[in-house]
């Protein structure tokens, strides 16, 4: 993408005041990750591609039918054909149908989605287990990705009472430290916002997040 983006490790920003854990970040290695699928037995065929038992490791690729995403596809199709898994590319020209499938789970294989995130973001929207879309909730939780997990829970719901800012920073910290142990959704990348501003134009700054400020 040229620059213009900054790669993600976790889903928060490295200039985000709350990206303060020592995350643990992994690196593009495909050595490594020939050795761990030769090591669970998928063996490479004549075409390039593993199977084990007779079942070939291939995986349907869900995403929008946008110039952007297919650049995406297209490149994580050849990349991980080089260490020998396929990727079958399915592409939606409406979000709206994207979204519903992303939200009750009705997809095979994996689904490349975006969201915006402003600063200080309600976590417990995003990641407590109670936000697993469902006909419960009308399937409007975030936890799209179905994360389950005990720590998470809790230190969400402490942080939705939690005003001492070095307290939320600990408690966002375990939530940043559990997100790269379990990796419920790989993150790809954050795009950038830019803006041109008359030089006479006084009182102007870009804010960092999704709202503009003057």
């Amino acid at each position: 993408l040229k620059g213009l983006v900054t790669p993600a490790n976790a889903p928060f920003h490295p200039l985000d005041p709350n990206f303060a854990a020592k995350l643990h970040f992994y690196s593009y290695d495909q050595k490594r990750a020939r050795k761990i699928l030769s090591s669970a037995r998928w063996q490479i065929q004549k075409d390039g591609i593993r199977s084990k038992d007779g079942r070939r490791l291939s995986i349907d690729f869900i995403a929008s039918n946008s110039p952007t995403r297919r650049k995406i596809v297209r490149f994580l199709t050849e990349s991980w054909r080089q260490i020998g898994v396929e990727l079958k590319p399915v592409f939606y020209n409406s979000s709206q149908e994207l979204s519903k499938r992303l939200r009750r789970a009705n997809f095979s294989g994996m689904i490349m989605y975006s969201w915006r995130m402003e600063v200080d973001y309600p976590l417990a929207f995003l990641f407590h287990s109670r936000s697993i879309p469902s006909v419960y909730n009308q399937y409007q939780g975030e936890n799209t990705t179905r994360w389950v997990n005990i720590s998470i829970d809790k230190s969400t719901t402490e942080l939705k009472r939690a005003y001492d800012f070095d307290l939320r920073r600990r408690l966002i910290s375990v939530v940043a430290e559990e997100y790269t142990k379990e990796l419920p959704f790989l993150p790809l990348f954050f795009r950038s916002s830019y803006a041109i501003a008359h030089d006479k134009l006084k009182g102007f700054f870009v804010a960092g997040h999704q709202y503009p400020s003057s």
